[in-house]
């Protein structure tokens, strides 16, 4: 039944259902103001009903999402997590150890020289020059030389003359001896018939004696002589090597780092060298290392050495690490050869990087270790479980860690050790197909 009416004065129309077969009737006044009542009651039933059916989607669709969630939270749980994995391979791993120092020479020579009071008159070499062994670096003034020379030549020819004399005096004397002792001789045979007196007899004797006395005399003259000839000489062969000295020559191949000569000085001894020459041009870097260290280098090793203001760097390699270690800075020295370069300037400041190492090995992203106070480790993947395993590590290389032992090649481990896994879990792998920086972040694509 339906309540069909108005607020008016017409007499309320009461329709009745089609299957009722009541008639239209008439309502009058009162019966309208009851219905009205009636109405109002039931508009406030229908509409508190409508409310409750309009909120109870929402309320089903509520509870159907807290039902799924927590289905899913559950399913989630009994789910392994999806952890980021990386397979340990082979890759180059170096190390650089830093050693600053000063470029020298390899090998030093000093050219100078031993004469004294002689005036530089002529320089053919300067500073930075290339020059051959003997070749002619300075002359010095040989006129006083040449006067020494010409006197020791005077000298050996009186010399000479003198021993002339000498052995003519000798040869005279000689004769003279002869004839005395002839002399004595006879002397004696007549004394002995007792025609001659002692007194002749003696004055022969005595004549024999001074004979023999002036023939040693002549002798020792003659030695003189020749002893004055061989001082000449020698005093000749002294100066020939002092006039050859007058010219300062290069004692080797080389560089010429520092000139020292000046024109129209004097030299004398004990004066700082006229030239220094780098043998062979070889420069060397000089780099101090601390005796830490020391034990890592090796002859042999390669170094990039870099200059300041220079852009470009340069390959030296270590030559020979110094066997002493400086007791005040507890430094020594390590030696690294030069290649040829335009612009190398002995003195200069330089810096390098010695490669301590260069080897193919086992390495890992450096975010694979894990430290726990203990031994450092790796969580490896075997079967999608984790087995925390014990490593030893060498050197770090671009965000990798060399594994010296505790995995091979092709062995899964953890990315981000540590991170939400523990040892005995079993996880979701998921394979990076690139490497990892040493930040952690991937630089690669995942599967």
């Amino acid at each position: 039944m339906s309540f069909l009416g108005t607020r008016s004065n017409r007499p309320l129309q009461i329709r009745f259902p089609p299957s009722c077969d009541r008639p239209h009737v008439r309502a009058s006044p009162h019966l309208f103001a009851l219905m009205e009542k009636f109405d109002m009651r039931r508009y406030a039933f229908l509409l508190m009903t409508a409310s409750l059916l309009a909120l109870a989607p929402a309320s089903s669709s509520a509870w159907a999402e807290e039902t799924g969630a927590a289905t899913e939270s559950n399913q989630s749980q009994s789910k392994p997590p999806a952890i980021r994995v990386t397979e340990a391979g082979n890759r180059r791993m170096t190390s650089t150890l830093p050693a600053n120092g000063t470029i020298r020479p390899r090998q030093e020579a000093v050219v100078g020289t031993d004469l004294s009071g002689l005036t530089i008159v002529e320089l053919l070499a300067d500073q930075g020059d290339m020059v051959k062994k003997g070749e002619v670096l300075a002359r010095l003034d040989t006129s006083s030389l040449e006067i020494q020379r010409a006197q020791a030549v005077a000298q050996r020819e009186a010399a000479k003359a003198q021993v002339s004399q000498a052995e003519s005096q000798v040869a005279d004397a000689q004769v003279a001896v002869r004839q005395a002792e002839d002399a004595l001789q006879r002397q004696e045979r007549l004394r002995k018939s007792g025609t001659v007196a002692q007194a002749a007899l003696d004055d022969s004797s005595y004549a024999v004696d001074s004979a023999r006395a002036k023939m040693q005399t002549a002798q020792r003259a003659a030695s003189a002589a020749q002893a004055q000839i061989a001082v000449s000489d020698a005093q000749i062969r002294d100066i020939d090597r002092r006039l050859a000295d007058s010219e300062v020559t290069a004692l080797a191949d080389g560089l010429v780092l520092e000139r020292n000569a000046t024109l129209g000085a004097i030299v004398g001894a004990g004066a700082a060298p006229l030239f220094r020459i780098a043998v062979g041009a070889e420069l060397e870097l000089a780099a101090e290392i601390s005796e830490t260290e020391l034990l890592k280098i090796e002859p042999g090793m390669k170094a990039e050495i870099s200059l300041p203001g220079r852009r470009d760097t340069i390959e030296g390699t270590v030559r020979i690490v110094d066997p002493e270690i400086d007791p005040t800075t507890r430094l020594a020295t390590v030696r690294i050869s030069l290649p040829e370069v335009d612009g190398l300037r002995v003195g200069a400041f330089a810096r390098s990087n010695i490669e301590t190492v260069d080897r193919e090995a086992v390495a890992v992203p450096s975010t694979a270790i894990l430290y726990d106070g203990r031994d450092p480790q790796l969580q490896k993947v075997v079967d999608g479980v984790v087995q925390t395993t014990a490593i030893d590590i060498g050197v770090r290389t671009e965000g990798f860690v060399e594994v010296l032992g505790g995995v091979d090649v092709g062995d899964v481990v953890v990315t981000r050790a540590g991170t939400f896994v523990a040892n005995g879990d079993r996880i979701r792998p998921i394979r990076e197909t690139a490497a990892v920086s040493d930040a952690g972040q991937q630089t690669g694509s995942i599967d």
